[in-house]
């Protein structure tokens, strides 16, 4: 999958620091910017759907400790 690191660094960030529906958006859109205008529509979209199916079972394939995942 492209832009793997980008997409698990996005979703740990959004989950470590407990950011709501809102601000998130705006942090995803926010980095989406930085990738080629082509893949920022499916990013967004990779994205909030990982976040939106997050299980608790994620905690290594984000890099996130147990103690910070609150789904």
């Amino acid at each position: 999958m492209k832009y793997r690191e980008e997409i698990r660094g996005t979703v740990a960030n959004i989950v470590r620091n407990e950011i709501g529906k809102a601000e998130a958006s705006k942090i995803i859109k926010t980095e989406s910017q930085k990738l080629t205008i082509e893949d920022q529509l499916k990013f967004n979209e990779v994205v909030a759907i990982e976040l939106m199916g997050l299980p608790e079972g994620s905690y290594v394939r984000y890099r996130i400790k147990p103690s910070e995942f609150t789904a």
